[in-house]
């Protein structure tokens, strides 16, 4: 009301200011041929023009592989009001839909605990596709259950389609799960790949400069995006980023040795729980892998903004299940909640006053992690010293 259902008073930015880059994109895919995706004065035009004037520039660079915005170049003939009430629906709807998928025990609940995480509402008001990973990583646990292998796989692949880097997890399970169920990690592969050949073949031109962009973001050669403000990256190499400026080789070297260690853990976390499997607690451990998954997303990401950890719904709610009843759970859950959505302002407020920063909500996550992780595991040995002693 105070923003005329066109900004958001809270941050004072417009509503679905992110989705505008992928309208902005999908218009200049029909208008001026993809090659011209990655032009920033094009894109600066296009996104003011499509807007229109709201007291300040907003400019969101398209930073999504090529056959996202082939994608959405038919929304992209609507207007943007339009599209945005369009985008926002299906938003709303994929929402409603996650807590039957995941199986929770009750799902009124925890839809009011869903739209109390901020990340939900802070991805929902930017008109981000956060939403959207939730209920394709949802829909894949419910396939993955049931057997459908394949289909899973095709739900996590459908991700690639707007955030390549957040399939991480749910492929290095389907990979240590190959020789159980090798349709899962089929079923990715063929979606990657389709994914990949309409940006190859038919879109050679923006695939190759979108690949330049993303080697050289990667390895450090440039920013992510040069006007994002520090702390605002969730990630391991933003946390060291912040922790150590003048050294970013460093920071560098230290983000890598984290992602080794975490995909170690995993490892070590899954052989665990397959053996515990073994015993007759299959479904447990499968909630717990998948969850795990879902956080070795988040922990791997290399870019990751305050909507990115919407993901932490899926872990949330699958754990709950077993171990929603334990007060150390419960405490662990509300941890997240409550220091992740200020995280990025505490941080901001260290580098005004020191120059440095220990970006809270890594540190807390991994605290949470290792919290739940010792209830998984000790319920798990429980649980298969009870399956021994009954035979």
């Amino acid at each position: 009301a105070l923003g005329e259902a066109r900004m958001n008073r809270l941050t004072n930015t417009p509503f679905a200011e992110d989705l505008l880059s992928l309208h902005a994109a999908g218009t200049i895919t029909r208008q001026h041929g993809s090659a011209a995706l990655y032009d920033d004065a094009l894109g600066r035009r296009v996104q003011a023009g499509t807007i229109g004037p709201v007291g300040r520039e907003v400019y969101n660079r398209f930073m999504s592989p090529p056959h996202t915005a082939f994608a959405f170049a038919p929304l992209s003939a609507l207007p943007f009001p339009v599209a945005a009430w369009i985008w926002a629906t299906a938003s709303l709807g994929a929402l409603l839909l996650v807590p039957h998928l995941l199986g929770v025990q009750r799902p009124r609940l925890a839809l009011l605990a869903i739209f109390a995480f901020p990340p939900v509402l802070h991805g929902f008001a930017a008109g981000q596709n956060a939403t959207f990973t939730l209920f394709a990583y949802a829909l894949a646990y419910w396939l993955w259950k049931r057997d459908r292998g394949f289909l899973a796989g095709l739900a996590i692949g459908l991700v690639a389609a707007w955030k390549p880097h957040l399939v991480i997890g749910p492929l290095l399970l389907f990979l240590l799960d190959r020789r159980r169920d090798w349709h899962p990690l089929a079923g990715m592969f063929a979606i990657t790949f389709a994914l990949a050949a309409i940006d190859l073949f038919l879109l050679p031109a923006a695939s190759a400069e979108f690949a330049s962009w993303s080697r050289d973001v990667l390895t450090g050669a440039q920013p992510l995006w040069a006007h994002l403000r520090p702390g605002g990256e969730l990630t391991v190499r933003g946390f060291f980023a912040l922790l150590l400026p003048s050294a970013p080789t460093v920071a560098r070297a230290l983000a890598a040795a984290w992602s080794v260690t975490v995909v170690a853990g995993f490892v070590w976390l899954h052989r665990r729980l397959r053996a515990t499997s073994r015993h007759g607690v299959q479904p447990r451990a499968d909630r717990a892998l998948f969850a795990a998954a879902s956080v070795v997303t988040l922990a791997l990401a290399p870019h990751a903004h305050l909507y990115e950890w919407t993901l932490l719904v899926l872990p949330a709610a699958l754990l709950a299940i077993d171990h929603g009843d334990d007060g150390q759970f419960v405490a662990a859950c509300l941890l997240v909640a409550a220091v992740v959505p200020l995280s990025v302002r505490l941080a901001r407020a260290q580098l005004t006053a020191f120059g440095v920063a220990i970006h809270p909500a890594l540190p807390v996550l991994l605290v949470a992690v290792a919290v739940v992780a010792r209830l998984v595991l000790h319920e798990s040995a429980r649980q298969r010293h009870a399956r021994l002693a009954q035979r």
